[in-house]
């Protein structure tokens, strides 16, 4: 079972701030800067002393998972029943490099993660590093960890754990991957992100519905990304969500997401 990186509380906080989009009259000011900032008020950012706890209960909830074992998820049956769902890809899609050079913020650290090459062989901008230990790794997509937690508790759903899943490819933003290659990319990679993410959540969290979030179009890091949580939990969210039942809806609801992207 491996355990959550070993960062500091200051560490997660910085990173989580760039994670959530700010609500109130700051968001569209914040949708205007190159890289937005985010409110922590009304959240649901738990204190720095509550993500310690967080951190040590997720690894002693998940006491009957093998995280090792799952932790490089083969995920060829996940692209097969995709293919088969939805149009080819162009090879484009899944050959764009990081181009958002404007600070190495959290989009810099989004595409280490992603493993993507237009930040290769540079020194890790991470707060909770880059290695292989923090990411479950897919064969268009990687998963991590959030560092924040839900407001699942007030909503009956005891897993706190939030899930990011980036395409290795790099799209900025919902918007970006909306005006990719005249729009080509767009259902595709939302069923592979889509179809990666439930693979992990029901492996590596638990086994269950999820919601699945993307931010609005000028909104949240730029680096396209998905967030999984628990079913139970959406209000705080904003931007477009679905609920995802199996895996065989990764198609259904990309085509759905796709057409919220404006």
């Amino acid at each position: 079972m491996r355990g959550l990186p070993q960062v500091s509380c200051a560490a997660r906080l910085t990173f989580a701030l760039a994670l959530l989009c700010a609500q109130g009259p700051a968001a569209s000011a914040e949708a205007q800067s190159d890289e937005p900032r985010h409110s922590l008020r009304g959240s649901g950012f738990a204190s720095a002393p509550s993500l310690a706890n967080a951190s040590e209960n997720l690894v002693a909830n998940r006491s009957d998972l093998d995280l090792h074992s799952e932790h490089r998820l083969d995920s060829g049956d996940a692209v097969q029943l995709v293919s088969q769902q939805t149009k080819p890809l162009p090879a484009e899609c899944l050959s764009r490099k990081y181009a958002y050079f404007r600070g190495k913020g959290t989009a810099h650290c989004f595409a280490q993660l992603s493993g993507n090459p237009g930040v290769a062989g540079q020194a890790c901008e991470c707060p909770q590093g880059c290695g292989a230990n923090v990411t479950w790794g897919h064969a268009s997509s990687v998963t991590f960890e959030a560092w924040i937690e839900n407001s699942a508790n007030r909503a009956g759903c005891s897993e706190r754990s939030v899930l990011i899943t980036t395409p290795r490819s790099y799209f900025r933003a919902s918007l970006g991957l909306r005006t990719a290659s005249g729009g080509r990319c767009t259902e595709g990679i939302l069923a592979q992100v889509l179809a990666d993410s439930w693979r992990t959540y029901q492996s590596a969290v638990q086994r269950g519905s999820v919601h699945q979030c993307i931010h609005q179009a000028s909104l949240g890091t730029q680096y396209f990304h998905l967030h999984t949580f628990c079913e139970a939990w959406h209000g705080l969210f904003i931007g477009h969500c679905v609920q995802m039942r199996s895996e065989s809806e990764a198609p259904r609801l990309a085509r759905e997401m796709a057409r919220r992207i404006l």
